[in-house]
């Protein structure tokens, strides 16, 4: 998928690099950066790096491969060496033309991806402190999403050698192995079901078996198991029974045909209301002005507000945030029910249907520390408020929070990538899912841990309909005009993703905070963001 190839271009005259780089950029939709370490994280671990390399282009790290296979192993690099900008726009020019990303002349062995679901949970090589108890220098596989039952696919042609049914006695529990060419072989393990027997000819994609948890495992998912026939007698690698590090073989997978039933393309431009729930003039204008397809406000909004933002934007598509104060004390599931019951009825009684639950639950100041301890208490929260709430109002959809994702801040926030693992089952249940996705920089909007933050979240659950609860450029240098034109090209990247219900900017006015990000002043002047928005032409 080309979304997922980042452009290391040197630092230096990185501008003419850049030019050089624009017809291959609109051809592929390949990402570009002067970082060496921003393009080693960029899609951990299953990125391409195509590294621009001219003459002592990179005096920092000097040997490019080198450096990435110190710092960043696995990575697939696509190494291009080239004296001048001129001479890179020639070369790529003529991958354009011939539709060849890589510029191959011929096809390496690679393994097609095994599952629905295009996330590694746990990369090869990880943990050494425990797999080196087991007589491995690291984890010997690639750990890949894959829901109890879900879909497991053959990697690449070639016929089952060797099937495990019973899933005692072996830490892959139920496991199938498969003899590929060039000596290579594939174990697929830790499944439920098995629909494959010894000798039988497999092509690449076909359906092997579901996915569960059998063997030495915890939660469900996908082992990999790459090995090469003669890799370690032959140092190629230093992990025993030759195995090999699947990852540079990896081909991330292709966007799947919108399943049956899901949202088709055609996210709406929307907005956060004002956080204290009241409505100006200047709010009622900022949508106008924007034309603004769909809303977000908080519970406390009042019901002749909604009346008059309906009377002035009849086809207005709303969701609420249902807060609650989770913060202040422990909120028990049964007591937030009650205090969200009353306004989740007036909104339904006026057409209204999707509601968030709860926001950010892994702040401290939004419930984690005092309602829930981490992303496990949450689930066990978000269940019981899910079920009561559907058991009142069969037809409500209920949403998965946004997270804030980042690292660990010791009282401040539990690090959102380990949240969302242990909530897991929490947004699995969920009518929707909400994203957050925030960047410093119009780079940073490109980027799949940034403003690209829902790409994570489609890959991880590409059943679910999404909702970006929140977005925004939060540099204060960013002029607010910079800002509209960076919404504009966010909603209609979005336009075009199937499963995205709505995009919520931040934020239509507040009282304060939020600096830099209003679309409206104090005053009910209306800033640069909702104007820019208002010209698009989609």
């Amino acid at each position: 998928m080309t979304d997922y190839q980042i452009i290391l271009l040197p630092a230096e005259g990185y501008w003419d690099w850049v030019q050089a780089c624009r017809e291959y950029v609109k051809a592929f939709g390949a990402n570009l950066t002067h970082d060496p370490d921003t393009a080693g994280r960029y899609l951990n671990p299953n990125q391409i790096v195509s590294v621009i390399i001219p003459p002592a282009g990179y005096p920092a790290q000097g040997d490019m491969a080198a450096w990435f296979q110190k710092n960043y192993p696995g990575v697939r690099l696509d190494l291009i060496p080239v004296e001048t900008p001129e001479a890179l726009e020639q070369l790529l020019g003529a991958r354009v033309a011939s539709h060849n990303r890589l510029g191959r002349t011929q096809q390496p062995f690679s393994l097609a991806w095994p599952t629905d679901y295009a996330v590694v949970t746990q990369p090869f090589g990880a943990h050494p402190e425990i797999y080196s108890q087991m007589g491995v220098p690291g984890h010997e596989g690639l750990d890949i999403r894959a829901p109890m039952n879900a879909n497991v696919y053959a990697c690449a042609d070639g016929t089952v050698f060797q099937v495990r049914e019973n899933p005692q006695g072996h830490n892959y529990g139920k496991h199938i192995r498969i003899q590929h060419r060039d000596g290579y072989l594939t174990v697929y393990a830790h499944l439920m079901e098995i629909k494959v027997k010894p000798g039988d000819a497999i092509t690449a994609g076909q359906l092997i078996g579901k996915a569960d948890s059998t063997g030495n495992s915890k939660g469900s998912h996908l082992h990999l198991t790459l090995k090469k026939e003669g890799a370690t007698a032959s140092g190629l690698t230093r992990y025993p029974n030759d195995i090999i590090d699947p990852t540079p073989f990896m081909v991330w997978p292709t966007p799947k045909p919108t399943p049956a039933g899901a949202l088709p393309a055609g996210c709406l431009v929307g907005v956060n209301a004002r956080p204290d729930g009241s409505f100006a003039q200047g709010d009622l204008d900022a949508l106008q002005k924007g034309r603004v397809e769909a809303v977000k406000l908080p519970q406390n909004v009042k019901s002749e507000d909604l009346d008059r933002i309906k009377a002035l934007l009849p086809n207005l598509w709303v969701a609420v945030d249902l807060r609650g104060k989770l913060s202040e004390n422990a909120v028990a599931p049964g007591e937030y029910v009650q205090m969200v019951t009353a306004d989740i009825q007036r909104f339904m009684d006026k057409g209204v249907q999707h509601f968030q639950i709860a926001r950010e639950p892994n702040l401290y100041s939004e419930g984690w520390g005092t309602t829930w301890a981490n992303g496990t208490d949450f689930t066990i929260w978000f269940l019981e408020v899910y079920n009561r709430l559907h058991s009142q109002w069969p037809a409500i959809k209920l949403g998965f929070p946004g997270l804030s994702m980042g690292e660990q801040v010791e009282g401040l926030r539990q690090d959102g990538w380990v949240f969302i693992e242990e909530a897991d089952a929490a947004a699995q249940t969920a009518d929707w899912i909400g994203v957050n996705a925030y960047w410093s920089s119009r780079e940073e909007m490109g980027q799949p841990q940034k403003g690209r933050m829902v790409d994570f979240f489609s890959q991880r659950y590409p059943t679910h309909e999404l909702i970006v609860s929140e977005f925004a450029n939060v540099n204060p240098q960013t002029s607010l005009a910079a800002k509209g034109e960076e919404y504009t090209a966010f909603y209609q990247h979005l336009r075009g993703q199937a499963g995205v219900r709505a995009a919520f900017a931040n934020i239509l006015s507040a009282a304060r905070g939020f600096d830099q990000q209003m679309w409206r002043d104090e005053s009910g002047k209306l800033t640069e963001i909702p104007l820019s928005v208002g010209k698009r032409n989609f």
